[in-house]
């Protein structure tokens, strides 16, 4: 009798403590409430009553004298990001990530009360405070539990079909777990002190070696659409909260990790998945991260987030978002500005500064202060370690120079010999036609071939580039075909036109050195190359296209021996302006400062062809005027 009477009462009472609680605690919601309800029930203003997150909320100019008298703005600016629109949400999102003198109670009130678009529009902020981002809601997985549930996700997917090179690494994957995954007593003996500290040292490495293995194996399934959907069925998102949890210091599970998260964000159904597990407040912080391998991948990941951006594209796997970096204004990109490695390069550091210039950085440390900073100051993401030297001079140098264009980087897989080959097994796509096929798909979800290109390539780079325009000017799709249309200018650092006399080296000895198909294709004098250079030269001519070239002078390093990889009869494509430079190979695609020959004259280049717009205002509504004066106390 009593439990049916202590039940009731304590329910009672337990919702009386939360009433008074509340009923005594300044709530910023019901604050709002109180000194708008009146002049909601006498204008025609929205009802704030029924604001949610399923869909955005007309912001009438009657609803403006409330807000100047709102004693919590930020709350106001959070009704605002709501707005139909769309130039408005952003100027409240904007404001709301200059906010700094908030109490923790407020910041958390705030990444409650956020959506998708505004948390997404907050992470892409330079300055929004870490604390506007909700936490995982997850229970972290224990060490043992999270590599069981890896184990039995990589076997979940291994049942779809898959590329064969990701199945390959799948099954090193599983090799591991089945001695990872035995038995305590078959891993700490109790013999002695040397056996067992012997075999808790290898279980550390191979544990290590596993939880690598399985990420690049899960990223490898998460470009494959019908994977990604399996992969989130089955709980992926806590399954990288918990890797986070045990490797969240190290730049190379973040990587990955932020490479998995950018593809399951090309999936929509996924988004609002990310924003409440808390995943948008670690890609944001990864986004400022001073490595770069980090930084542009989390980035990316918000990019594909952002729908809400006025130049909303997604970038799949291997495409990566170089500038801008952060929400811009409605103002048109005046153009696309493509960069493409070369052989066995890469985004993360193709296009850094020259290497001389780390040491020169090191000494000269003291004098950072008496240097005139100005310019780099001027560029909100800026994530190199030093002042002084960048590890990617597109995003830090000419982001500056030309802020107006989108700057994109393209990654693909290379190698030089079957002997280093990730997977030997995959000769028919290596070949120049079959990826510059593969590109084109990638580059026309971005949105390439809507606006002006100049693409700025290094090496076998060259190459690709100068296929994929062939294969976009045959197309009878209007959209492939445009990529050709809109091509109005090319760079080529040490291009091998003609062919390299590397791939002599490795032709001498095949039996040994293995050339891979990349290999192959680069042979000195080859008639593919040879026909596809002169069907490109009749390409430039027809569309009046501008050519910039830069070939080496001095002798590559290579094993123990050095010599020319790319001669300049093989770098000079016979076309345009053309210019030999006294460095190795690798070294034409690292200037040495913004002063140096080569970055001059890419400047000058892309001032020539590139259109620029106007710099004209950004027309406000009256509304956003009447906002913009209001909020000012900001």
């Amino acid at each position: 009798m009593w439990e049916k009477v202590l039940w009731p009462c304590g329910i009672i009472g337990g919702c009386y403590v939360i009433w008074s609680y509340k009923d005594t605690t300044h709530h910023p919601h019901s604050a709002f409430q109180e000194k708008t309800l009146k002049k909601e029930n006498t204008s025609n203003g929205p009802n704030l009553n029924n604001f949610n997150e399923s869909a955005y909320i007309d912001v009438e100019s009657s609803l403006l004298p409330s807000i100047q008298n709102s004693y919590n703005g930020y709350w106001n600016l959070l009704i605002l990001a709501k707005s139909k629109k769309q130039s408005v949400r952003h100027r409240a999102v904007r404001l709301l990530s200059q906010l700094t003198n908030l109490d923790k109670w407020q910041y958390m009130m705030i990444a409650q009360a956020s959506d998708l678009y505004t948390a997404v529009g907050l992470a892409r902020s330079p300055n929004a405070n870490a604390s506007y981002f909700l936490s995982p809601p997850f229970k972290i997985l224990n060490t043992e539990s999270l590599r069981e549930e890896l184990f039995q996700l990589l076997l979940s997917l291994s049942f779809l079909e898959a590329d064969i090179c990701i199945d390959i690494l799948a099954k090193r994957a599983k090799c591991l777990a089945q001695q990872l995954l035995k038995k305590k007593e078959d891993w700490n003996s109790e013999l002695e002190d040397s056996y067992r500290i012997y075999h808790t040292e290898r279980k550390k490495k191979i544990s290590i070696t596993f939880d690598k293995l399985s990420l690049q194996t899960l990223l490898g399934y998460s470009s494959k659409k019908s994977h990604r959907l399996l992969m989130f069925e089955k709980g992926i998102l806590k399954i990288l909260l918990s890797v986070v949890k045990l490797h969240g210091e190290d730049p190379e599970f973040q990587s990955i990790i932020a490479q998995i998260l950018a593809n399951l964000a090309l999936e929509e159904k996924f988004a609002n998945a990310l924003h409440v597990t808390g995943w948008i407040g670690i890609l944001a912080l990864w986004s400022k991260s001073p490595c770069i391998e980090v930084s542009l991948p989390a980035a990316k990941a918000l990019a594909n987030l952002d729908k809400d951006d006025f130049h909303h594209s997604f970038y799949d796997s291997g495409i990566y978002l170089l500038h801008p970096l952060i929400r811009t204004r409605k103002k048109e990109f005046c153009a696309d500005i493509i960069f493409v490695h070369g052989m066995l390069g890469a985004t993360f550091w193709t296009w850094r500064q020259h290497d001389s210039m780390k040491n020169f950085c090191n000494k000269d440390k003291q004098e950072e202060n008496n240097l005139n900073l100005a310019k780099s100051d001027m560029l909100k993401g800026n994530y190199c370690n030093s002042p002084l030297y960048t590890f990617c001079w597109p995003k830090d140098w000419l982001a500056i120079d030309f802020p107006d264009a989108r700057f994109i980087s393209v990654d693909y897989s290379t190698c030089i010999s079957k002997w280093k080959a990730n997977c030997a097994d995959q000769e028919e796509k290596d070949s120049l036609h079959a990826k510059a096929k593969y590109l084109i798909d990638k580059l026309l979800l971005s949105n390439i071939g809507e606006r002006p290109i100049v693409w700025i390539t290094h090496s076998m780079g060259g190459l690709l580039v100068k296929q994929i325009l062939m294969l976009a000017e045959a197309s009878t799709e209007k959209k492939t075909n445009s990529i050709a249309k809109k091509t109005i200018g090319l760079i080529f650092f040490s291009v091998p036109h003609k062919g390299s006399d590397l791939a002599k080296l490795f032709q001498s000895v095949p039996y040994i050195l293995q050339p891979s198909t990349d290999m192959e294709q680069l042979q000195k004098g080859s008639l593919k190359l040879l026909s596809l250079h002169e069907r490109f030269k009749s390409f430039v001519d027809k569309n009046n296209i501008a050519v910039l070239s830069f070939g080496e002078t001095k002798k590559s390093k290579w094993g123990l021996t050095s010599s020319m990889l790319v001669t300049e009869d093989s770098s000079d494509p016979g076309i345009g302006e053309y210019y030999a430079v006294p460095v190795d190979h690798l070294s034409t695609c690292k200037p040495e400062s913004t002063d140096s020959k080569v970055y001059t004259k890419t400047v000058e280049f892309l001032n020539h062809c590139i259109p620029r717009s106007p710099d004209v205002h950004q027309k406000y509504s009256k509304l956003e005027l009447e906002i913009s004066n209001i909020l000012c106390f900001f």
